[in-house]
Parts: C-alpha cells; structure tokens; sequence
C-alpha cells in the first residue's frame, strides 16, 4: 500500500498445512525453494516497521493475525494459517 510502484499482494489459503507436519516448516520449506531464503518464526512486530530494500513474504502458520499494511494509515487485513502475503520493499507493517 505505500510502494510507490509495487503493490501489496495477499493469497488466500495459498499453502495446504497437514496436520501431521510442522507447519512453519511446511511455509519455511516452500519459500526456501523459490528463493526466499533467511526465514524466522516469531510473528511481525506489534509496531511500525518496513525493510528498505529487501521485499519480504510473510505467510501464516497457524492461527490468525490482523496486520496493518502501509503505515499508520495503511489497510488492516485478517489473516489466517495458510495466508500468504509478499510485500515490496519498503511496505511499512505491523500486528495489531
């Protein structure tokens, strides 16, 4: 939402978690496989905050989260496990 070129892109149910595997693993593994190295778990910050040249994707395990994308005047959206969201450069976001 405050890329200047780029927009915010969200899959909906985009990655099938089983129940038998680790679901963070399941998203660690896919995005790995197409290039999104460096992952981490632990959720997004409960503030403000952009990665300035690096695009990141976030995807959700389990549960669900409602992020504010683009600012403190971005768009909240709800998303749940399976939910997948690729944020250009210099996205401002934050758990709410």
């Amino acid at each position: 939402p405050n890329h200047p070129f780029w927009p915010l892109v969200v899959y909906r149910s985009a990655v099938r978690l089983p129940e038998e595997f680790d679901p963070a693993a399941v998203l660690e593994e896919l995005f790995e496989a197409n290039g999104w190295g460096d992952s981490w778990r632990n959720g997004i910050y409960d503030y403000v905050h952009y990665h300035s040249r690096i695009h990141e994707v976030l995807g959700v395990a389990a549960g669900t989260a409602k992020v504010r994308f683009g600012g403190k005047k971005g768009r909240t959206l709800s998303l749940k496990a399976g939910d997948v969201a690729v944020l250009p450069a210099g996205t401002g976001h934050q758990c709410l």
